[in-house]
């Protein structure tokens, strides 16, 4: 049998024609790199044999059918090479006028998860989703620790260099946790190691202050740093492509007997606690949304030259004018996590608030770009309130700089506090007027 084959071969090569079988191999391409090549010749077969029926009927009632049917089927061949060739390049067709925001879909569209109608805003009308404040005055608990915290978070978040939304869902992830428990009654459950650190009494906040004064002689427990170590080790699974290793991260929790077995111990209990509902939503993740929703409609803010003297404020050796809006927004929305007021203010709202305060800042009003309310569905009248409590936290975290002990978020953002305290003490604030 194998010298039967082989003589038709050899016969093939003689006779200069290729055989029923090498015929068959050359005829299919030698990988389909879109896995998407049986379906394209599956629609080409089916277009084909359309094509000759259609013609055939033509061709029976005797109404030029010839012509027609030729044409027809040459532009079906046409829109079928087309149709291959996209499948070939792995590209997808879309609407323009769904192509347009994050180029994905209209930001005003029901498609589009951070508009008024989207997923996003549904997803923070969930109860188990809804913070509010919830820290009283305890022995080992009180807004102070809370707040120092969130800065110490921040520092470690910072160090490790991970994305802004990583650290924004750890804080969801640790006031979600917090509310669930007692605070004073987890810090003072199983010591070993962990023994927390009674609290110093505080006095009343002078006015409408929001932030109190960073102690820096009054050190975080162990316990709190390794659940705030363990919310960004979660959060960062969630949100970061490549992230550190588990080893990495009881490191940065700076308690020498939190090892690696132990932060992933840790990460069950607060797996459970959250009852593994782990995408929730964040103030900086609809922030994001919006300014890019206020760049795109504005062409980069181009519609508004000349409103400040840009080139002599604080920002201008940071970067241009959209920069200064997008980053300024982004301070404010991290800041405002800062201030345990904050949580009775929704995610979506609190970023609306961030957006209209930086514009403020540049001298423009939310009235001027439409599209805002449109996307955002609140009123600059809605807005007052959280603007208001942004203005306060903005003017305590500048105080905190002038006393000497100062705040991550400052540092991180050094550019937009420089810009924003600049704005406060030239004329005032102006998200007041």
């Amino acid at each position: 049998m194998a010298n039967v084959r082989r003589s038709a071969r050899a016969r093939g090569a003689a006779t200069g024609k290729p055989t029923a079988t090498h015929g068959r191999q050359n005829s299919q391409p030698l990988i389909d790199l879109t896995n998407r090549g049986g379906a394209a010749q599956g629609r080409e077969r089916k277009g084909a044999s359309e094509a000759r029926g259609d013609g055939k009927a033509k061709r029976a009632r005797g109404d030029g059918g010839d012509d027609d049917g030729a044409s027809e089927a040459r532009a079906k061949a046409t829109k079928r090479a087309q149709s291959r060739e996209n499948d070939l390049r792995c590209t997808e067709s879309m609407d323009a006028t769904r192509a347009t925001a994050r180029g994905m879909v209209a930001t005003n569209s029901v498609d589009y998860p951070f508009s008024v109608r989207g997923g996003r805003r549904e997803q923070e009308r969930v109860k188990a989703n809804v913070l509010a404040p919830y820290v009283v005055d305890g022995k080992y608990f009180n807004v102070a620790i809370r707040q120092q915290l969130v800065d110490w978070m921040a520092e470690q978040h910072n160090a490790m260099s991970l994305t802004d939304e990583t650290l924004h869902l750890a804080i969801v992830y640790v006031d979600t946790f917090l509310t669930h428990r007692v605070p004073d009654t987890f810090l003072q459950r199983h010591g070993s190691g962990s023994e927390p650190v009674e609290a110093k009494p505080l006095r009343a906040l002078d006015g409408d202050r929001v932030l109190h004064a960073m102690d820096a002689q009054h050190p975080l427990c162990n316990k709190l740093k390794r659940l705030g170590i363990t919310c960004v080790f979660v959060a960062a699974k969630v949100t970061e492509v490549t992230t550190p290793s588990a080893n990495v991260f009881a490191r940065y929790a700076q308690v020498s007997s939190f090892t690696r077995e132990q932060l992933l111990l840790a990460e069950r209990a607060l797996l459970r606690e959250m009852n593994y509902a782990l995408i929730r939503p964040t103030a900086f993740s609809f922030a994001e949304a919006y300014v890019e929703s206020v760049l795109r409609s504005t062409n980069r803010l181009r519609r508004f030259p000349d409103r400040i003297d840009f080139c002599g404020s604080g920002f201008a050796d940071y970067g241009d004018m959209p920069t200064c809006f997008k980053e300024t927004t982004y301070y404010l929305v991290e800041l405002s996590a800062y201030g345990h007021e904050g949580l009775k203010f929704a995610p979506s709202l609190l970023a609306a608030a961030a957006v209209a305060s930086s514009l403020s800042y540049l001298k423009i009003t939310w009235d001027e770009v439409p599209i805002l309310e449109e996307v955002v569905g609140y009123t600059s009248d809605e807005l007052k309130e959280p603007i208001d409590f942004l203005r306060r936290v903005a003017r305590d975290a500048q105080m905190i700089e002038e006393w000497g002990e100062g705040l991550m978020v400052n540092e991180k953002y050094e550019g937009c506090s420089n810009f924003v305290f600049s704005e406060i003490n030239s004329e005032g604030d102006p998200t007041r007027r």
